[in-house]
Parts: structure tokens; sequence; C-alpha cells
């Protein structure tokens, strides 16, 4: 049966083509406005974040925008919530088995809506821009919070807002790299000694991939010296954030 045209590629670009033209301050704003809806607010408005944000959670599949190991573990932990809200409501009321059903459907539907919207920052942006967006919203805060502490440091080096944006920044480049390694390591183990037992399997991909993260990590901390991110300047905001400025920074 062949795939309907607006299941496509070219859909899925057009989408993260939308995104990626919209200013990713404005995009993260939205993504953490629409998660807090999603959870806290009234159960009527979550198909309409659920409508939004299947279509990002597909477009985010078919360009591959985030690994597949990190998708099938969204996926497993939507799964694993909803299951455990499930059992527990049957464990408290055991005759109320379709209210414990349509519990469980209530947050199996807030957490898609809340995963699938968070798939947004991959498809638009780069986890540096992402960390410079969070920067600006966390500046004046810190600004504020340096005034009150009364430091006569600069307003860049005053703020702490660059040292959070750079622990998010990386946190957001190097979890998927290490989803990827152990994915990777997995398929090799299961190829080249598919006789090992279950201990030595776990103990082997616990060596490597610490052997792994350790390469990363060097080439990590090369990327950040070699831009200069361990500095305040490189993360605050331009002025003038078009194209051609934010390429220069």
């Amino acid at each position: 049966m062949p795939v309907p045209t607006y299941f496509s590629i070219r859909v899925a670009k057009k989408i993260q083509n939308i995104l990626t033209r919209t200013d990713i301050r404005l995009l993260v704003a939205l993504g953490a406005a629409s998660g807090l809806a999603s959870w806290l607010g009234p159960i009527v408005i979550v198909p309409i974040f659920l409508t939004a944000g299947l279509p990002i959670f597909w477009a985010a599949i078919k360009l591959k925008a985030v690994p597949r190991s990190v998708l099938t573990a969204y996926i497993v932990f939507v799964i694993l919530w909803t299951s455990a809200q499930f059992c527990l409501s049957l464990i408290e009321h055991p005759e109320e088995i379709n209210q414990a059903a349509w519990r469980a459907f209530y947050l199996g539907a807030r957490l898609t809506s809340i995963v699938s919207l968070a798939l947004i920052i991959p498809l638009a942006a780069t986890p540096l821009k992402v960390g410079r967006a969070i920067s600006w919203y966390l500046e004046p805060g810190a600004a504020l919070w340096s005034r009150l502490r009364r430091s006569k440091n600069s307003r860049a080096q005053a703020s702490g807002a660059w040292q959070v944006s750079l622990g998010l920044t990386l946190m957001m480049s190097f979890l998927p790299r290490v989803c990827s390694s152990l994915t990777n390591l997995n398929r090799s183990l299961k190829l080249r000694a598919p006789q090992l037992s279950a201990f030595r399997r776990i103990r082997l991909l616990g060596l490597a991939l610490l052997r792994i993260i350790g390469t990363q990590t060097w080439e990590v901390a090369l990327a950040i010296a070699g831009r200069n991110l361990y500095r305040p300047e490189p993360w605050i905001w331009p002025k003038k954030s078009g194209p051609a400025q934010m390429k220069k920074n």
C-alpha cells in the first residue's frame, strides 16, 4: 500500500522549515508554556496540544532529528507511567476498571503531548542556539540578583545565566550521543558475541561506554575551548539577531 503524499519527507521538511524560521526564543517559551499547560491544565485542552505535537513527533522521526534510541526511550517512558497509573488506580479501586483506564489514558495523553512538543527544540535549532535563548531568558533575573548582591562585575560576568546555559547545552548535545553509542555497542555485541551471558554483556557495555564517553568528553572540551564558549560573551543574545549576525556569533 503506497504511503499517502502528506506522509512524506517533503512535508516533514516543511514543518522543520517553519520551525527554523521562527525565533528560537519564541519556540522555547511556547514549548515551556504548552508543556505546563498540558500537565497542569484541564483535560479538555490536552487534545489541542496532542494534535499539534503528533505531527512534530512524526517529523522528528522522518528527519531523524533525534536518535531512534531517544525516541524509543520516550515511548517506553510514556507506556511505563501509563501502565503504572492504571495498575495503581486498579489496586486502589478494584471495582472501577473503567475509571482506572480513563485515568491512565489521561496521563498517557498528557505525557505524549509534552514529549511531542518538546521535540520542537531539536527540530528547530542546534543546542548552542537553544542555550543562547535560555541565557536570554535567565539574564534579567540573574542581573537583578547581582544588583541585589551589589556586585561590581560587568553585566555578562555578574550574571550566572551563561553557566546554566552552557550546562544545558552540554546536556542536550551529550545525551543523544550517549544513547547512540549505547545502541551501536549493543548491536555490535549481539553480532560479534551472541553467546555472552547477560552479566558479561552488561559489564562490557559499561566499560566500552565509559571509554567512549571519555573520548567524547575530550572532543567536547576542545570544541568549547575552540569556540570560546567558556566565556560569558558568546552566550549573550545579539541585539540584531538576523541570520548573518547569528553566524558571526
